[in-house]
């Protein structure tokens, strides 16, 4: 039961991961680390707090809430990165993702972790390949030129 309990921590992982390495590209090693290092603690002392009262499940608890902390925290970084533009007309569509995704997700915890893994890989592949322009439309692009815009006016060479 420990397992199904953890299982959210699959989605979880995959967003700190993403979020981390955008903001590692982006120059942001330290605060990056500063991440890190903040919810590791906060695991550590919650582990020391709750493991003699509750047990694995204490230890559950603090797990989840401390990488629920780091995904918290990286998207309040990504979100103050001026290289990261957010177009929140279309967040919606990566929300609508996030709740399918969670949704198809839930049913996994009852299934053997030997199923539930390959099963939810297959079902995020699914959903995300055939429909990844509908689902990410313009959120996060990189500030600056993009590959719709036109490129850049090249001035002529000056005659000598």
């Amino acid at each position: 039961t420990v397992f199904r309990l953890l299982s959210p921590l699959i989605l979880l992982s995959a967003f700190y991961s993403v979020m981390g390495q955008t903001l590692e590209l982006l120059g942001q090693q330290r605060k990056v680390m500063h991440v890190y290092a903040l919810t590791a603690v906060v695991n550590v002392i919650g582990n020391l707090a709750l493991i003699p009262l509750y047990g694995m499940y204490g230890s559950v608890a603090t797990t989840l809430l401390a990488t629920t902390l780091m995904c918290a925290l990286l998207l309040g970084l990504l979100r103050r990165n001026p290289d990261i533009v957010f177009h929140l007309e279309c967040s919606w569509r990566a929300l609508l993702f996030l709740v399918i995704l969670t949704a198809l997700y839930i049913p996994l915890a009852w299934l053997n972790v030997w199923v539930a893994l390959p099963l939810g890989t297959a079902l995020f592949a699914g959903l995300l390949a055939p429909f990844r322009q509908f689902w990410f439309c313009g959120m996060g692009r990189m500030a600056g030129e993009h590959r719709d815009d036109p490129p850049a006016a090249v001035a002529p060479a000056q005659a000598k």
